[in-house]
C-alpha cells in the first residue's frame, strides 16, 4: 500500500511548516507528499520551495492562481505515483498528534 498525501497551501506559513514537519515525523506507512501551492504570498512560497529542496516535499506544484480546494486537489492528484493505492487530502493547517 502506498499513500499519496495531497496537501494544498495558501499563505499561513507557520501552519504549513507545522503540518509538513508533523507528517514527516509521524506517518509510518509508505507515502509521498505532494504539495500544490494555491498562489501564496512570497514567504509561504519560499518555505515550500525550501522544503522541496531538502526533501520534505516529494512533489511541489506552484499554481499561478488560487484553484481552491476541489480543483487544487485534482491538480495534486495528477502528480501522484502510478503505484499509489490511496489518496489522503490534507489541509496545511492541521496538527498531527502522536
Amino acid at each position: 500500500m502506498k499513500v499519496s498525501i495531497l496537501m494544498l497551501t495558501h499563505n499561513a506559513p507557520v501552519y504549513t511548516l507545522r503540518s509538513i514537519v508533523g507528517v514527516r515525523k509521524t506517518v509510518s506507512v509508505e507515502y509521498e507528499l505532494i504539495v500544490v501551492d494555491n498562489r501564496s504570498k512570497a514567504l509561504t512560497r519560499f518555505l515550500v520551495k525550501a522544503f522541496r529542496r531538502v526533501g520534505l516535499i516529494d512533489v511541489l506544484y506552484l499554481n499561478e492562481t488560487n484553484a481552491l480546494f476541489a480543483q487544487g486537489n485534482n491538480i495534486a492528484s495528477h502528480f501522484a505515483s502510478d503505484d499509489s493505492t490511496h489518496y489522503c487530502l490534507l489541509n496545511s493547517d492541521i496538527r498531527i498528534n502522536n
